[in-house]
């Protein structure tokens, strides 16, 4: 879709910002829509996502962020996701029944596998924006597509 600058004149995008910006400050968008497919999958999955839908391999910040951070944490976010997805029962029954120490007794394996992705991206190296980034990806246990 071709882009213009005034309506009127064929397709056009308006974006308006929610802080100040400059002139050529990059502007993104979010590709994903929210849930199964969204912005909190691991970067593998929605690079995946947006290679077969969109046709093009993301650059943006975070992906570029994310990829640096190297095998080692991205094998830890597929573990939290898959320990993830095998507990949801668990934590859904809990949940259901109100059940507090059956909650906690479920949700304690996926503990071990946080605290070792915060060892890996806690640290001065490691911008606190990444960081947050690589901790949101584990959060979401479905899969894109």
């Amino acid at each position: 879709m071709a882009v213009s600058s005034q309506p009127g004149e064929g397709p056009f995008v308006l974006v308006r910002a929610v802080s100040e910006m400059s002139p050529g400050d990059e502007v993104t968008l979010d590709y994903l829509a929210p849930g199964v497919e969204g912005s909190l999958v691991p970067r593998e999955r929605r690079q995946a996502a947006l290679l077969q839908r969109w046709g093009f391999r993301c650059r943006c910040e975070r992906c570029v962020g994310e990829a640096g951070l190297g095998r080692g944490v991205q094998v830890t976010q597929q573990s939290a996701n898959a320990l993830a997805a095998r507990l949801g029962p668990q934590v859904s029954a809990a949940i259901a029944a109100g059940d507090g120490a059956a909650l906690a007794a479920a949700a304690e394996p996926l503990r071990a596998v946080v605290l070792q992705l915060e060892r890996q991206v806690d640290t001065p190296t490691v911008q606190p924006r990444l960081a947050a980034w690589a901790h949101a990806s584990i959060y979401q246990p479905g899969g894109v597509g």
